[in-house]
């Protein structure tokens, strides 16, 4: 019986330590950019803007949506239609996007509702296209609010 008891014991131990990543996905779906505080902005590059220049694919459009799929893979949409793929990992606190074998974006989640979805982030890379420019800046400090647009898609 205390041999029954023991092993029950390291079962449940075994079972609640270790990873921490979840294994059913409350985050997949569509999220669309809601809210954007950015705590410090430098870095600030501007510059006339062609449609033949290819935007770096490590730079993020302030107004983005992010789609996060049940087979753990991530497309990051950007205003202007251009699209950053990887995959994603996530706790009950952090989501990190990995693309192309690195950790691209490591979030940290503040709070999460059915429709909400709010993330800190310490920087992001971003771009911006107005008229005839395009404006690159780093944004330090970051606070995003996400509304779900789509669950099913």
């Amino acid at each position: 019986m205390r041999k029954i008891l023991i092993i029950l014991t390291l079962i449940t131990l075994c079972s609640c330590s270790g990873n921490n990543f979840k294994t059913e996905n409350s985050l997949v779906g569509i999220w669309e950019l809601d809210q954007l505080e950015i705590g410090f902005i430098h870095g600030v590059f501007e510059a006339p803007y062609d449609k033949s220049i290819e935007i770096n694919s490590n730079l993020i459009n302030p107004n983005f949506k992010i789609a996060l799929s049940h087979d753990l893979t991530v497309k990051i949409e950007n205003e202007d239609g251009s699209i950053d793929e990887g995959i994603y990992q996530y706790s009950t606190d952090s989501l990190i996007i990995r693309k192309d074998n690195y950790d691209w974006l490591k979030f940290k989640i503040e709070d999460q509702t059915d429709q909400n979805l709010k993330l800190k982030i310490d920087g992001i890379r971003f771009y911006n296209i107005e008229n005839d420019s395009i404006e690159i800046f780093t944004g330090d400090n970051i606070k995003m609010k996400f509304k779900l647009l789509d669950r099913n898609f």
